[in-house]
């Protein structure tokens, strides 16, 4: 189920696939939150590529911030998560307690939309001790889930405050926001500075190594230029 605001953004119900490892099937939520998309997952004992069967049958399983600021709880039917939605029309939370006010609906369409997966990956420093998480869709977040950044898919890094930091180019080169070189990572992982002075490696199995060849994080699963970036350029910076 998918609804369309006044401002083109959507509220979004997904079904959760049985929520997979890590809860991946509602590891998107959060993601739509921060675009302001009222988003929920409806609990997979529905069949996943039966949407009728999914509004008509299935019930809501988990909801991000937006969605429950337009009224949605666990636990309620799918089709009630529509109805709570479409009577979110018109409505305005008081934002000077700083909460944002809920989409304008102007029309409900309903249709199948696939589980929402998102993979994501943990970085652990030298100790194994978790530190961030780095998303496929590429978040960044806390071990709190508290949103620190995202790699967009032009792979400029945003803070969670919707400000960039930095971009990184066709050829791994790292750029600052006023377009001053501060490294590169080459296609074997290996991350030099603007001197061109070698700084680590990354390996294929996710491990980032100083110079010496210290090991300095694990982030299996990663794209080393994301791992070596949110390393060298960005994690004191978020």
């Amino acid at each position: 189920m998918k609804a369309r605001s006044e401002d083109g953004r959507f509220a979004a119900v997904y079904n959760d696939a049985d929520r997979g490892v890590d809860d991946a099937g509602s590891d998107g939520l959060p993601a739509l939150d921060a675009r302001g998309i009222a988003a929920a997952c409806v609990s997979a004992e529905r069949e996943h590529g039966d949407g009728l069967s999914t509004f008509r049958d299935g019930f809501i399983s988990a909801i991000n911030a937006r969605a429950a600021q337009c009224g949605g709880e666990i636990g309620i039917s799918t089709a009630d998560m529509r109805d709570r939605l479409e009577r979110a029309h018109g409505e305005a939370l008081d934002s000077r307690d700083g909460v944002i006010p809920p989409a304008k609906l102007d029309r409900v369409r309903i249709s199948f939309m696939p589980p929402l997966f998102v993979s994501a990956q943990r970085v652990t420093d030298a100790k194994n001790v978790h530190i961030v998480s780095i998303h496929s869709d590429g978040r960044i977040l806390s071990p709190m889930n508290v949103l620190l950044g995202r790699f967009t898919e032009t792979d400029r890094l945003i803070t969670g405050r919707n400000e960039t930091l930095l971009r990184i180019d066709r050829e791994g080169k790292v750029w600052s926001l006023r377009n001053m070189l501060l490294g590169r990572v080459d296609r074997d992982g290996r991350v030099y500075d603007a001197r061109n002075r070698l700084l680590g490696k990354v390996f294929p199995d996710g491990r980032l190594v100083d110079s010496s060849n210290m090991l300095l994080c694990t982030g299996k699963g990663i794209r080393p230029a994301w791992l070596a970036v949110w390393h060298w350029w960005v994690k004191n910076e978020l």
